[in-house]
């Protein structure tokens, strides 16, 4: 059985270019993530040692030269991911940065995320309507001179329940703001603050077309659902068996790219030239969808199938899969909709 595992060697390079070297330490490096970051009973703490323990067995068994780098590399994964999930104390009276495509206002009433000093934060509270034209003008300020109430992310009570906690404690936020009075500062524009700019004003020009087709633009192009009014129209498409064509994923990427492979052949551009368009598409709409992770995860599979694209050895198309899931290690991402996802 050993023999047949073991994989024939050409360089010292051949066992970095064997099918499954790759995706096998990407499951490692998930197991640790998820063991960190997701597990919080005793019995799901069991259950990632045991996944950690066989996939290193796996990558140890088959690859035994490459031990230290195993252990290097779990242990680099590790300690990025305790360092990234650790905050400094939230210090209540600096100012709130906040952006204006990052917070939504309905009523007479704003929530959305802000940033006091290094720490992410959800804030809510009343607001009026020159408040509001304020808000709307700046595009990013600051909430100063306020007076708030900080409470807790609270976790789920009940079986079944979404557990908010777990779910913004993925996005470093672990408290909420309720402001109460407060004044608006207006921030000064920098050239990484453009991007929040253009997706305010996206944003805003959604808002003039009818409502389907601003669902489906603004799930397509900033990947977030634009009103809480598309709730029929979600369980319509959930009650079908065909929610997950909102999500935004692999499909939605072909679809860009074959659009972009369309126009390009009738311009007559060459393969060069519209892969460097494709790449630079996908670039800016990583932006404008605020990093979405399931965007993120179907563009870097372009990414590396362009970069092995016309490579001549037959591992390539093997190691994608491994290589994709790493990168979303890095990226401190959901791990396991993501490993998921890429297995499929």
């Amino acid at each position: 059985m050993k023999k047949l595992l073991k994989s024939s060697k050409i360089n010292w390079l051949s066992s970095f270019y064997a099918p499954g070297f790759y995706l096998l330490l990407s499951l490692g490096g998930i197991s640790v993530t998820f063991l960190i970051l997701q597990a919080t009973s005793f019995a799901q703490r069991v259950v990632a040692v045991i996944f950690l323990l066989f996939f290193c067995f796996l990558l140890i068994y088959k690859f035994p030269q490459y031990r230290q780098l195993l252990v290097l590399f779990l242990g680099i994964i590790s300690l990025i991911t305790l360092l990234n999930q650790q905050t400094s104390e939230t210090k209540i009276g600096e100012p709130i940065q906040i952006y204006s495509d990052q917070v939504k206002v309905s009523d007479q009433f704003f929530y959305g995320e802000g940033r006091i000093g290094k720490n992410k934060v959800l804030i809510s509270g009343s607001i009026n309507k020159s408040l509001e034209k304020e808000l709307n003008r700046f595009g990013e300020c600051y909430l100063v001179n306020y007076k708030a109430k900080v409470e807790q992310i609270m976790p789920a009570t009940n079986p079944g329940e979404f557990d908010y906690q777990k779910y913004y404690r993925s996005k470093k936020i672990r408290e909420r703001v309720k402001l109460e009075i407060y004044e608006l500062y207006p921030k000064k524009i920098t050239i990484f603050d453009w991007i929040h700019i253009l997706r305010k004003w996206l944003i805003d020009y959604f808002e003039k077309i009818p409502q389907f087709t601003r669902f489906f633009a603004s799930e397509m192009v900033l990947a977030q659902n634009p009103s809480p009014e598309n709730k029929v129209l979600l369980n319509s498409y959930r009650d079908l068996g065909i929610i997950h064509l909102l999500s935004i994923s692999g499909l939605h990427v072909s679809l860009y790219i074959l659009g972009i492979m369309w126009l390009g052949t009738i311009m007559k551009r060459t393969e060069e030239e519209l892969t460097i368009f494709c790449v630079l598409f996908l670039i800016i709409e990583i932006l404008l969808s605020n990093f979405q992770a399931g965007f993120v995860r179907a563009s870097l599979s372009y990414f590396w199938n362009v970069f092995f694209w016309n490579r001549s050895t037959y591992y390539c198309r093997f190691k994608e899969e491994g290589l994709l899931a790493i990168d979303i290690c890095w990226l401190k991402f959901n791990f396991t909709v993501s490993v998921l996802s890429t297995s499929t």
